[in-house]
């Protein structure tokens, strides 16, 4: 099996122009995608105590998830916000809907 870099994987992604979206202040257009993936690696903690960066790597079986990708472009099709979200809800709730909550 191939392992990719999440963000080479939601490069290949293909996007739907979704809705209109103000953007701090600035009329934009939300474009929305999605693919699924396995994500094999352990778990990470990242905790920071006393000042020091405490890591802890947690194993457990692979999952399948859903890479949600919505980007927010402007009128010249120039990328003002990126978001690679990763969820478990069902393909009953829309990517779309998803990407709503995140902007």
């Amino acid at each position: 099996m191939e392992h990719y870099r999440l963000a080479d994987v939601a490069q290949q992604v293909p996007l739907l122009k979704t809705r209109e979206v103000d953007y701090k202040g600035v009329p934009a257009t939300q474009y929305v995608g999605e693919t699924q993936v396995l994500l094999e690696r352990p778990a990470r903690t990242n905790r920071v105590v006393n000042g020091k960066k405490i890591h802890k790597n947690i194993p457990g079986a692979p999952i399948t998830v859903r890479l949600i990708v919505s980007e927010v472009r402007d009128a010249a099709g120039k990328i003002l916000a990126l978001w690679l979200l990763l969820t478990n809800l069902p393909g009953t709730v829309l990517a779309e809907t998803i990407a709503l909550c995140y902007h």
